[in-house]
């Protein structure tokens, strides 16, 4: 919060139930990638594996394009992306369902995960 006050940005721009849903995806310490380390802290963001696991739950159709848009920015940082697990994930909420849309978006998703 201090940081974010430090770079002038308002404190409420700090979601801090984003923590919850993090533990509650569960995660592995390779899917936090340091973004920046200082002397005091360090400032993780998610693999592409963690990132999709959080917006796969709901999937709206922003979820989809900022699935679509943090693996074309990952790929260009050289991040590794393990497709298997995403295919994976993909592949479960398939099998779970829900409304037509979501089906499409899914299925979206998979294409660009790779073969």
């Amino acid at each position: 919060m201090e940081l974010a006050e430090s770079l002038g940005l308002p404190v409420d721009a700090i979601n801090q139930a984003a923590a919850f849903f993090v533990e509650k995806c569960g995660y592995e310490s390779s899917d936090l990638l340091v973004l920046k380390k200082g002397k005091h802290a360090t400032i993780f963001r998610p693999s592409v594996n963690l990132f999709w696991r959080l917006k796969l739950g709901r999937l709206s159709e922003s979820d989809a394009l900022d699935c679509q848009h943090y693996l074309a920015y990952c790929a260009g940082q050289g991040d590794a992306v393990d497709r298997t697990k995403l295919k994976t994930d993909l592949a479960r909420r398939l099998k779970q369902g829900g409304s037509a849309e979501r089906v499409t978006r899914l299925k979206s998703l998979q294409k660009i995960a790779g073969p």
